[in-house]
This record gives structure tokens, sequence and C-alpha cells, in this order.
């Protein structure tokens, strides 16, 4: 039933289990199948002479069998470019992704791992199978390639392999009842043993039938003899289950009031709680306690600016009626200013995403800590971590905003909470559901025009920016800032960072705008952009 045949080609059980799903080779020619093709036995690189992809293409289990079997992804050391048929040497193969596994697997963490061109990883599957199928597993990735000796991303790719899952031709008993503590999901013949977590003692109060003991019991007869506890009395047994001390009862912020049998908040856990309920814009008021508009006199009732006579009775007309916790919150619109950290940023809806319509000009992380502030070019050189700087190194921050490096954009903790730096999958299901398909080179993308002119503002101060700004992004011109520290573009482009993609010391994607150009250009590499000390704006899209 299980045989190897050829170089390339490992045929897996034809029918029945005789095999166990394993492929076996015949390693001596003898025309006896002695070993194992798997990670551990013939040795990865057995897979060598073949193609990219996964190896074997396909393995059988059997439901409620724990299965122990490989597959082998194969990198090989040469890459056809589809587009063009040319074959280049490989540097290596990124792993953005592995899915289709199915939910009884073992994790696999291989996300983010790179391997050589001539080189072989395993796909461990580990588990016990609970339900018959075909599963299709997937790994994509990106392959890197050398360019006179330089590394260039040249294609993504995904690779699959089928697991097929069958019917166990034996009965497997356990327990079925899936609320159950220890519930089988592969089981086929519920055996009566099925257990529940709580009280295994009948005489308690939470006694639970079928308990498994995994709680402690209450007895009617038992009372808490700790004088420390909440509920002592004076003739308890010391028994401390059901004893309850104010750790147990209040929470964070809160402490036990003997009079009222209660836990209260203290001051600092109400002045933490309200700041939180206040939303942008307002601020609260402890004699009222209430959110009031920053600016705004609490008197004025009706908000026109004068304390008259139309707030006295106003307030009179509620006089004595008992006054409702209730905390009115204004809910944002896309369109209408979003405040952060004391700025009023314009917003735009684009498609099904509402953005920011300028760029990022925030000193701040999100939690209200400082970013680096990298001036001079030895700082902005040498920082290891999120820094910011204003376009050469001005004093006042105009609608250009910051400039903030790669470091900063990974971080993703800028952008008010509910808003994100896009990463690169996300910007580019953002351009495609604009109706437009991209183009690919060796490094870079571009987006079918006229996407950029989309894009860019029709114009900025005393420079030509020939853009038309149908979808109002408003993009405008600002610098870059380099490696080095020195300021790079003259006004003549805009570049945006997203949070993810590139590798190694490579910074993120980036999309770039350029004067007298209609297309929106996508790279990680293009000089000056290549590395996570290079500087970018950013713009913030809501969650």
């Amino acid at each position: 039933a299980c045989n190897y045949m050829g170089e390339n080609e490992c045929f897996y059980p034809l029918e029945g289990f005789d095999c166990d799903g394993n492929c076996f080779y015949d390693s001596d020619d003898d025309g006896e199948f002695e070993s194992e093709v798997c990670c551990n036995s013939i040795g990865l690189e057995f897979w060598g002479n073949n193609d990219g992809g996964i190896y074997p293409t396909s393995q059988s289990l059997v439901q409620g069998l724990e299965a122990d079997v490989e597959f082998v992804l194969n990198i090989p050391g040469t890459f056809e470019e589809p587009s063009t048929g040319t074959f280049y040497s490989v540097n290596q193969f990124i792993i953005e992704e592995v899915s289709g596994l199915p939910s009884w697997v073992e994790e696999i963490d291989l996300v983010g791992d790179t391997i050589n061109g001539e080189e072989q990883i395993c796909i461990p599957i580990n588990g016990i199978p609970i339900a018959t199928g075909e599963y299709e597993i997937q790994v994509s990735g990106i392959y890197t390639v050398l360019i006179f000796d330089l590394p260039f991303e040249i294609d993504a790719v995904e690779y699959s392999a089928l697991l097929y899952v069958t019917e166990n031709p034996n009965p497997v008993e356990g327990c079925t009842y899936d609320l159950a503590a220890n519930y089988v999901a592969y089981a086929t013949i519920d055996n009566g043993s099925c257990e529940f977590d709580g009280c295994a003692w009948s005489s308690a109060l939470n006694y639970v039938p079928y308990g498994n003991g995994s709680e402690p019991c209450v007895y009617p007869n038992q009372f808490c003899g700790d004088p420390a506890a909440l509920n002592y009395v004076s003739f308890g047994t010391g028994n401390t289950l059901q004893c309850l001390f104010e750790e147990q009862v209040c929470g964070a912020g809160l402490s036990w009031n003997e009079n009222t049998n209660s836990c209260e908040m203290d001051d600092e856990f109400l002045q933490a709680i309200v700041v939180n309920i206040c939303g942008e814009g307002t601020i609260w008021n402890s004699e009222l306690s209430q959110c009031f508009p920053e600016g705004l006199c609490p008197e004025d009732l009706n908000s026109d600016g004068i304390i008259g006579i139309t707030d006295l009775l106003q307030l009179l007309s509620t006089f004595g009626e008992y006054c409702e916790e209730t905390i009115e919150t204004s809910v944002f619109s896309c369109g209408d200013p979003m405040n952060y950290h004391g700025y009023d940023y314009t917003t735009v809806q684009i498609g099904e995403q509402c953005w920011f319509a300028e760029n990022l000009r925030t000193e701040l992380y999100q939690n209200g800590d400082s970013l680096l502030s990298a001036l001079s070019s030895d700082d902005w050189s040498s920082a290891s971590g999120p820094g910011y700087c204003a376009p050469y190194n001005e004093t006042e921050v105009d609608q250009r905003g910051l400039i903030y490096n790669a470091y900063t954009a990974r971080t993703n903790e800028v952008c008010p909470s509910g808003w994100t730096v896009l990463g690169d999958g996300p910007w580019r299901q953002f351009e495609e559901e604009l109706g437009f398909t991209q183009y690919e080179t060796l490094y870079q993308t571009w987006r079918c025009e006229p996407l950029g002119d989309w894009m860019k503002s029709n114009s900025f101060g005393e420079v030509s920016w020939d853009g038309t700004n149908q979808i109002g992004f408003s993009a405008i011109p600002a610098p870059v800032r380099t490696n080095s520290g020195q300021f790079w573009g003259n006004g003549n482009s805009a570049c945006f960072w997203t949070s993810t993609g590139g590798y190694g010391n490579y910074g993120p994607y980036h999309r770039r705008l350029e004067t007298q150009e209609a297309r929106v250009f996508r790279d990680y590499n293009h000089v000056p952009m290549h590395s996570n000390n290079h500087g970018a704006a950013i713009r913030c899209v809501k969650d």
C-alpha cells in the first residue's frame, strides 16, 4: 500500500491503513521500503532536488489516533520569475502565513521564519484528529533573490499540501457531552465518564452532580471563624473556605466600608475613572460631578456664553429631583474633526475607511509618553527606537506635520485609541477597493494611474503639486529624512509609512507620491527609504 517511486514522486496509502499514512523510502534500492520519509529519518536534504513546495503532497491520518507526521517545505536554489521567465539565484524565502491547519493541530509558529535557498524546514503535525475530512495546508511567503549580490523581493507564492483524516474503523470511547470538563471531541461512543467542574460532596450547598472536586465545598453548618474576614461570626468553626476577605470582594481602587457593608471607591480611583469617562474636549467638574466642554462655565446650562435667568430657571425646574448618574458622550462621525493631544485633525471618508486628511504631528505616544526628539543628524542616525523631527528641524510645525522613523510606524502606538497605522496588506486592500490593479517590478509596486493624482492636493504654496485630490486624501509634498540625518525630496514627493513589511534592518513598506507622476509607488528598499532609521509621514486610519 505504501511505496516510493522515482526521485520526485512519493505515493501514499492507496487503500486501507497499512502504513499509518506514512511513506517509506527504499534507501538501498533492494525493493524493501525500510525508511520513513520525514524530517527525522532520511533528512531534510532528501527533498533538495525537487521544486519549491511542500512535500509529500499529501498524508493520511485516522480520526481519534495520535498524529505525529511531518511535512517538509523545500526551497530551491533558483526561482523562475513568472512574468518574465527569468531564473534568479534564491537568497531567502520569508514565511508570511501558515493557514488551513485543523483546529486540533498543536500550534505551529513559523510566521516570520526565513529559509535560505537549497534548504528545507519541517512542518510538524501533532495532535489527535477529531473529525474526518480533507484539509489543505497552505504556506505563503515572499522570495528574495540576489541581483548584483543585493537582495530584492521578487514574488509572493503559496505552496500547499493535503491532509486527509479518514474514519476510524474502531469505536473511540469517551465523554461526548461538550459541556463536560473531560469532553473528548473525537470520541464516537459515550462511555458514561463525563465529569463537571465543581464541589463533589452531595451534602454541600454548592454540590454539583458528578463534580470533579475542582471547587471548594461550602456547608450549611459551617461559618467563618477568622476575625479578619468580612463575614466573621463569633461562633464560626474557623473553616476558611466560607470566609470572604476584602481583597476577594473589592477590586482595585475599592475599599470595604463597615458601616454600609459594601465596597466604595476611593478618591484617586474616582478621579481616574472620571478622566476616562470624559471624552475628548470635555473636562470633569468635581463640584457638579459631571463632564463639561472645556472652556465652558458649568453654570452656563444652555451654552449661550452667559450665566442668565434661563440657566437659573432650568436649574430650579429640577430642584429636589434625584440626580441620575448619566454621562452623555458625543458620537464621532467621519468628517468631524478628531482632537488628539490638543490638535484637531481633519478627517475624510474614503471608501469603507475613515482617514486623517492631514499628516500626524503628535510628539507623544497614545498613552501620553514622549517620543524621542532627534534633531541632530547624529541623534537621528543612532536612534534605536521610535523618534520624530520637524521638516528641516524647523521650530514651527505646519501642515506638513512631523517626520517619524520606521520604528515609530512599527510600534503602531502613536495614533489615537481606535485608530491605527495601516499595515502593507490593508493598504493593498484599500487601493484595490478603489478599483486599482497592481503591477509589480523586482522591488516595488505601483498602482494603475490615476490613483496618485486622486490622492495629491492640487496645490501647495509655490510648489507645483499636480493632483486632483478627488478622494480627499489631501497629500502634500514633504521631505523625508535619510539614515544619515539628511533631508531629501525637495518638496517634490510625499512618503507615508505602513506598519508592516520589509525585513532585517529594512524599514516597513511605504507609499510614495511624486510630482508629474500619476501612480502610487509601493516599496521598502527604494533610496532613501531602506532603513528603520529613515523618516516619513504617518496617516492614521480608524479601526
